[in-house]
Parts: C-alpha cells; structure tokens; sequence
C-alpha cells in the first residue's frame, strides 16, 4: 500500500510526532535529551525550519515547526532520527531500530490552533503527572516561554555576528546558569561580561556550587566579571554586606576583568530597596585598595568598551 502523502509546505505549521518503537523509551539517561535537543537546533537550522515549541517525552517527541521551504521537515526529521538512533546505539551498546515507523505530522492552518498546538506540546508533561509545574520540566519549550529562559538557537547566532563586529556579550545569568550552560560559554569565542556576580546566593557560602565555577570561569581570558547586584546577591538586607567575601573573591581571581556600577534604578528588588550612595560605601568595603579601585572604576573598563584612560 502507497505511503499517505505529507503536507509539507513553505510557511504551513506542522505537529510533528515520532514515537520510540513499540512505546519504548527513546531517551534513557540524561545526555540523550541534551544530545537530541543539540541535534534538531543544528539540522533545523541548516533545513531552514524554525522550531515554535518542543517536548521531549520518554518514549515520544512532539515538535511544532516551520519550514522554510518545501520539503524540509521530511529532511529534518529523516536527518534527526538517523543521526540520533546512532548515537543511541553507539552509547547505550544496542543495535536496530528506535523509532515506530515514520513521524506523523499534520499542518496547523491558524493561529488559534497554532496557540492551542503550542499550550499542547508545552503541557504534556503536566497531563501525564511527571511534574506539578511545567516549569519543572527540562526537557520542553516551556521555560523558554513561559519563563524567559534562553533560545539557544538565536543565541548562537547572534554570537557568531557579534564575532564578525568585534563586540562582546553581556550575559545575565541566575546561579544555577553558570553550571547548566557552562559548556556553551565554554565556547564563546568573544569577550563576555557576567552580570551581577552571576547571582549568586550569600546564604549559600562561597563552596557553592555555581560560584566555585564562575571562579573557575574566570581563568578564561575573555570572561569578564561585574561585582556589582550587591543586593541580588544578598539575602536582600541593606547594607548587603554578606555579597562583600564574593565581590572579594571574584577581584582576587581576575582583578584586570572585574568592572563595577550601582546597577541603577534597581528593577525587580523584592527586599530592600539599596541606596545609591550606600552602595558606593560598600565598594570601598570591598575593594579598599586604591589601585585596585582604579582598575575596576577606570582601566578595567576604559579597555573592554574602548574609552581612552
């Protein structure tokens, strides 16, 4: 019997299905999700398809796409699946198939099921009890809109232009950032300036986790620090003085990469509101060395944005 014909047309939205084999899981341990995910933002991007909204399940995957041109979600999903199963096969030591036959797809002609589709994909989790909270689960689109979490996809390519124009990046992190994406920071290949001492938390001590890396980080010659955020560090009590042994620490590790600023007018403060002019005092706390001062308020960032000294 003849396959059934897709519908895969330039700027037609399509739900796109694939199914591991006889309901089987297709992702096993944690890297799988990393790997497939890094897989489709590759393959899609060279077909030309944008990816709207993704979940990845255990033993299926849901994906909302675009493509660019005619026949490009056949040609991303065949590229994805083939490279996948032989990672898959490669790691966990199997042999034959993953999926249940060709993915299923079906176009979504307007914007309302566009949305619907969307919320769909986003809360499969949800429906299924993995989580009480979408947020809760990694493995989908969900924190990227819901949250604000980062596209990585536009973020790669807006780094390979800044490259072209001799820029650097500012990147505004939580905590638990700096370890999740370490890698791909790892790879940035232009100078990058960590906003608010990577928000870190006071009351977790300076053998946190994500603060041993950012100082870990701070050996690569293109990471630039700012001790400022004072108050997002803290437990958010002026005058903020349990962020002092951090902003420390941070100008020890890479005292000609460390810049400073009062980070005025303080939006999203939850606690205490800081003063200006406190914060000022708390720099001269923390960095009581003249010299030291003088880097951070002059040399420091006369040479990351070019001003002359």
């Amino acid at each position: 019997m003849p396959r059934s014909l897709r519908v895969d047309l330039p700027g037609i939205a399509q739900h796109v299905i694939q199914r591991g084999n006889d309901r089987r899981p297709c992702f096993f341990v944690e890297i799988d999700y990393t790997r497939y995910l890094q897989d489709l933002r590759e393959i899609a991007r060279r077909e030309g398809c944008a990816v709207h909204a993704y979940v990845l399940m255990t033993n299926h995957v849901h994906l909302l796409m675009t493509p660019g041109a005619a026949g490009r979600i056949g040609r991303t999903m065949q590229a994805l699946g083939r490279r996948y199963v032989r990672y898959v096969n490669d790691r966990h030591g199997r042999t034959g198939t993953l999926w249940e036959g060709r993915y299923k797809a079906c176009p979504v002609g307007d914007d309302r099921y566009l949305l619907q589709c969307h919320r769909y994909i986003e809360l499969n989790p949800l429906r299924a009890k993995m989580v009480a909270d979408p947020a809760d689960y990694a493995w989908s689109s969900y924190r990227c809109h819901a949250l604000g979490a980062p596209d990585l996809d536009v973020f790669d390519r807006v780094l390979e232009r800044i490259e072209q124009l001799g820029w650097h990046v500012v990147l505004h992190l939580d905590a638990q950032d700096i370890l999740q994406y370490a890698e791909r920071i790892a790879r940035i290949k232009v100078p990058f300036v960590i906003d608010h001492m990577g928000r870190v938390r006071a009351e977790a001590g300076l053998d946190q986790q994500p603060f041993r890396q950012l100082l870990d980080l701070m050996r690569n010659p293109l990471a630039w620090v700012k001790v400022c955020g004072s108050e997002r560090v803290s437990a958010g009590y002026r005058p903020f003085d349990d962020a002092i042994p951090f902003a420390q620490a941070l100008i020890d590790a890479a005292p000609d990469r460390v810049l400073w600023g009062t980070d005025w007018p303080h939006p999203n403060i939850s606690k205490d509101m800081p003063n200006d002019g406190e914060l000022v005092d708390l720099l001269f706390r923390f960095c009581p060395d003249e010299a030291l001062r003088e880097k951070l308020l002059v040399t420091n960032p006369a040479r990351l944005y070019g001003f002359r000294s």
